[in-house]
């Protein structure tokens, strides 16, 4: 295991919100624990000591007296522990990009949402693919002016390769899964293995903004700018929606466009070493780095698999990324997306921000974790009211609101939910507000 790939999240992430354990060095206990219910654990003056309520700064204050008394060996939060979850796909395991961003760990929090649509501006799409067609919502062919996006012949496999990797079906007993597999498939034709024009590449960036996609993943660019496709990105960004394009496979300085553009995540590719591939671009507009060698991923026809490599395999990486930060909070900015990934990237290179990884590898985990939640406005708040003991929950409104698991699945609509929930995060959706609960 590369050491850049450690894990360094916040253990108060995971705590039970009502226990810490103590370790004393002798069987004595500090009067400072003894007004709580105490329950001795198997190890030798190790207990469980229940707290009276799930305040995490009285906790935290707690630990930290306790870190400091002379009788005590260690103090920790009880930390919830998971199965880490391991789709059922049969290639699952030759997808390395996905362990070195925590995926298997990020899926414990969600799986995306069907109502996040991700628009892949590239060459067709094998749309009827065994990964692909169960999350295909619609597409268009900007090349031949039609609504049939499929690749004319199996060399024309890019599109299909880069859209597997964002979103290829989990859990169907077949091939590979994607970063964000319970989002949706929007595409435009904007290409060939020729290449395409900017007219052709900006009308898929505005037909994909008319689609309602929240995320378009451009693995494309040229070494010259265009002002009709900054002017498309530009109507992307203030409609908050997330645009990622490959950074370029020149191995040379200068970041090819839209990706150098002020309103594009730019990204560069990681090798199994951990370090930039000897291919990818670098230069001061690089964001962050993704993985981008020996990346397994459909290609058309035949439910057909191969791997490919260049940035164009590591931008779908960061957009499935932010189609799963999306499907926690539908409703944040560019800038929103852009800073929670900054601060949750784990750093390569040079401290702080560089022209060779940007602000360094994404770790979708951690920024799960940094998303924050979306919330009702006040007068939303007076409308509903949730109580949860246990599994049991109770929400009431005086409007009619629905209720949505961590994958996208609607679980109910009406103005009174009672009754038994399994342990997980779910969605109250009100309107256009949002508001996460969770289950335990």
């Amino acid at each position: 295991m590369i050491s850049v790939f450690v894990n360094l999240t916040d253990a108060w992430q995971y705590w039970d919100k009502k226990s810490i354990v103590v370790k004393l060095k002798a069987d004595k206990m500090p009067s400072s624990i003894q007004k709580y219910k105490i329950e001795p654990l198997r190890l030798k003056n190790a207990y469980l000591i229940y707290l009276n309520n799930s305040d995490i700064n009285k906790a935290k204050q707690l630990v930290q007296a306790l870190n400091i008394d002379s009788t005590v060996q260690y103090v920790e939060p009880n930390i919830l522990y998971k199965l880490q979850y391991e789709p059922n796909d049969p290639l699952y395991d030759e997808l390395w990009g996905l362990y070195v961003m925590y995926l298997n760990y990020a899926w414990n929090i969600t799986k995306g949402n069907s109502s996040i649509k991700v628009c892949v501006v590239d060459t067709g799409i094998d749309i009827y693919h065994e990964d692909l067609s169960n999350n295909f919502i619609e597409g268009y062919d900007e090349v031949n002016n039609d609504n049939d996006i499929a690749p004319p012949s199996a060399s024309e496999d890019h599109g299909t390769h880069v859209a597997g990797t964002i979103l290829a079906v989990m859990d169907n007993n077949k091939g590979i899964v994607g970063v964000a597999p319970n989002t949706k498939l929007l595409g435009c034709r904007a290409l060939t293995n020729e290449g395409g024009t900017s007219a052709d590449i900006a009308n898929c960036i505005m037909w994909c903004i008319n689609k309602g996609s929240k995320v378009i993943n451009m693995s494309l660019g040229s070494p010259s700018p265009s002002q009709v496709i900054k002017e498309a990105i530009d109507s992307a960004y203030k409609k908050n929606i997330i645009s990622v394009a490959a950074a370029g496979n020149d191995g040379s300085y200068g970041i090819r466009y839209p990706a150098a553009y002020d309103n594009v995540i730019a990204v560069g590719a990681l090798d199994k070493t951990g370090e930039k591939a000897s291919f990818s671009n670098y230069g001061p507009e690089i964001d962050f780095i993704a993985p981008g060698v020996d990346i397994l991923s459909p290609v058309p026809y035949y439910n057909q698999y191969a791997k490919l490599q260049g940035t164009s395999m590591a931008a779908p990486h960061v957009a499935g990324a932010v189609a799963l930060i999306l499907s926690i909070n539908p409703n944040l900015s560019f800038n929103d997306i852009y800073n929670i990934l900054a601060k949750s990237s784990i750093d390569i290179g040079p401290s702080g921000k560089d022209d060779k990884y940007g602000y360094g590898l994404i770790h979708v985990q951690r920024a799960l974790l940094n998303t924050p939640q979306p919330t009702f406005t006040n007068l939303e708040l007076d409308k509903i009211k949730i109580n949860i003991s246990k599994n049991k929950v109770i929400i009431e409104s005086s409007k009619d609101f629905e209720i949505y698991s961590s994958d996208g699945r609607k679980i109910f609509n009406g103005s009174k939910f009672e009754g038994i929930l399994n342990s997980g995060f779910y969605f109250v959706k009100q309107g256009r507000y949002y508001k996460r609960f969770i289950v335990f």
